[in-house]
Parts: structure tokens; C-alpha cells; sequence
């Protein structure tokens, strides 16, 4: 069966329960949320595309003090995988798959940051 749809969005609970609140309204998908070690920034992957399994994964910021999301990757051409914090939540490391290659890059949490910087070159 076809999907109707390949939208996904991402919601906030209190662990004690309560009304969820959506935290993504794009007409792709998101996902792959994961908090930062100090729990105020989760960061998520995104998919911008609606109805498009190949769209290129973008890294987002979800500011859960402002409410406010921002995309780290838009001018970096490879979809972001497999993203790890920093144990200081300042910066996140991330393998971009290049053809049969998959180097390391290393990106700051803050659209100040200027290109992911590669730490580790092309591997197997």
C-alpha cells in the first residue's frame, strides 16, 4: 500500500502527563529527536519535502525555552545521520554519507556557526 502521507511531526509531554504540544508544523517529516545534555535544545532531524522519502535530512534546533526551531544545515549538501552531543551541548558530530565515503563533521549548535567542519576524513 501506498503512503498517503509521509509527514511526521514531534510533540512535547510532561512526563507527568497533560496536554501534548506540537512542536513541528512542516508538511515533511521530523524526527530522531534528542535532548541536549543540559535538556534545553533538542535536536532533530527534518525532512522538508512532503511526500519525498529522498529529501536530504536537515539538522533543527528546538529552543524549548524560546519555542523557537532553526536549521543548522541548509547550505550543507549531504542529509545529516546519526547525530551525537557534545558533552558540553555546544557542538554535535555527525557522519554525512558522500557516495561510498562517510567522513565526520563537526557542527556548532548555533546558526552563528559557519560550515560543519570535517574531523575525521573519508572511511569505509
Amino acid at each position: 500500500m501506498e503512503a498517503i502521507s509521509t509527514n511526521g511531526d514531534l510533540f512535547i509531554v510532561a512526563v507527568a502527563g497533560g496536554e501534548a504540544k506540537r512542536i513541528t508544523t512542516q508538511s515533511g517529516f521530523d524526527g530522531n529527536p534528542v535532548y541536549s545534555p543540559d535538556g534545553n535544545i533538542s535536536r532533530t532531524t527534518r525532512s522538508l519535502r512532503r511526500k519525498y522519502e529522498s529529501d536530504r535530512w536537515r539538522v533543527m534546533l528546538y529552543d524549548r525555552q524560546s519555542g523557537k526551531s532553526e536549521n543548522l544545515s541548509e547550505g550543507f549538501d549531504r542529509s545529516a545521520n546519526d547525530l551525537a552531543w557534545s558533552r558540553t551541548a555546544r557542538r554535535f558530530i555527525s557522519p554525512r554519507r558522500n557516495e561510498t565515503q562517510q567522513p565526520v563533521y563537526c557542527v556548532a549548535a548555533r546558526r552563528r556557526a559557519r560550515k560543519p567542519k570535517k574531523i575525521i576524513a573519508d572511511r569505509l
